[in-house]
């Protein structure tokens, strides 16, 4: 992947996966980058809440074409209050640009207020 925004799900090998949504990772602002040629997502986030991912450019990801249903450029598990807008997607190896899944299933109310706007995608 090119970009982590989030924590490691049940793979924690530092030991510090957050236990809580109070604990959870968040407040990232990924602006203005090229994200390419990556062997799988372009950016993933896990958990993270309060991101703002705006005016990338998202392209030739996934090259190793993993199987994976939800792959995608942008792949974000249980986010909250996460803005997505303006970004380019291009040329990704993938059946979604744009994956966002729902609600955690220990973190009520979690995985909420998602705002996609103005997506361009292009094949080339």
């Amino acid at each position: 992947m090119g970009l982590d925004c989030g924590y490691e799900g049940n793979m924690d090998l530092e030991g510090d996966r957050p236990k809580t949504p109070a604990e959870r990772t968040g407040w990232h602002t990924i602006r203005r980058n090229v994200v390419s040629d990556n062997g799988a997502a372009g950016i993933l986030g896990a958990g993270a809440h309060d991101c703002v991912i705006r005016h990338n450019v998202l392209e030739r990801n996934n090259h190793r074409d993993w199987g994976a249903p939800e792959m995608g450029a942008v792949k974000l598990h249980f986010c909250d209050n996460t803005l997505i807008e303006g970004n380019l997607f291009r040329d990704n190896e993938c059946d979604h640009n744009l994956y966002i899944n729902g609600v955690h299933p220990h973190w009520e109310g979690l995985g909420t207020h998602k705002f996609v706007l103005n997506p361009v995608t292009r094949r080339d």
